[in-house]
């Protein structure tokens, strides 16, 4: 039976524009105060959405994370997991980590009744792509080292604040382009709360090791990173075996790149 999402086009003084998650469903912008999302079943509805809004009066285009009660996920549950999130986010300030801006809490959500509807805002990246997206295999790998850096410079910042990501994949490694310079930004962190809920998208499940779906942990950060760059040094997808996978970097890369075979054994030590 189809089940159908209303989110208001306009919350608060934010403007949304479109729908970024990609979805199983169809979507009707053409009523004028609302934006209608028609699923198949409920098992396709996500825990949340992610539109480009416009904050009408910075005129600044922002990222909003919408998150719609359900019968499965009751009020109660979901506010005391957005003011954890808000709580713990809101004061991480680092360069590769995508800000919190704004939160709140607005009527809307499933057609057949007005329930609470949370929101998250945050920066919105123009112009940035996916990480595999932009690094591809290749003999000259600066840029691989650089990126790999920069992660790991923001896995330690958060991780030190006892900040767990607990579901990286290449769609939340985020890369934009800074004076010419590829430069990296994660988003999403804190959200493995909310995203908990539902199933990780299939074609992310093989960054994220299977003891780690259900229990998050900085380790488990540690090795989808590494799973991440495996798969785009190696071009195969992670094993989620150790061992066989540090011995195929350190065949290809050791001699021309030790830097990066160090960096993703310490990781996954």
């Amino acid at each position: 039976m189809p089940i159908t999402i209303s989110i208001p086009k306009k919350i608060r003084q934010y403007s949304l524009d479109r729908l970024l998650t990609e979805v199983q469903a169809i979507t009707d912008d053409s009523q004028p105060d609302k934006l209608v999302i028609t699923f198949n079943k409920a098992e396709e509805i996500p825990c949340s959405l992610v539109f480009r809004a416009h904050h009408k009066d910075l005129q600044l285009d922002v990222a909003m994370r919408a998150i719609p009660v359900t019968k499965e996920a009751r009020a109660p549950t979901i506010a005391k997991t957005v003011r954890a999130v808000v709580q713990q986010m809101w004061e991480v300030r680092q360069e590769h980590i995508v800000n919190l801006i704004d939160y709140g809490e607005e009527q809307g959500g499933l057609e057949e009744g007005q329930v609470p509807l949370y929101f998250f805002v945050s920066e919105y990246l123009k112009g940035r792509q996916q990480i595999t997206d932009v690094l591809t295999t290749s003999e000259d790998l600066t840029e691989h080292l650089n990126l790999l850096n920069q992660a790991l410079h923001a896995l330690e910042y958060a991780h030190r604040r006892s900040i767990v990501h607990g579901r990286l994949h290449p769609g939340n490694l985020l890369v934009e382009v800074r004076n010419g310079q590829l430069f990296l930004r994660v988003t999403d962190f804190g959200h493995h709360t909310i995203d908990q809920m539902s199933a990780v998208p299939s074609k992310y499940e093989t960054y994220i090791h299977p003891s780690h779906v259900n229990q998050v942990s900085e380790q488990g950060d540690l090795y989808s990173l590494g799973s991440v760059f495996y798969q785009i040094l190696t071009e195969e997808p992670p094993s989620h075996r150790i061992k066989p996978m540090i011995a195929t970097l350190r065949r290809r890369y050791r001699s021309s790149y030790p830097q990066i075979v160090q960096a993703l054994e310490a990781a996954w030590s």
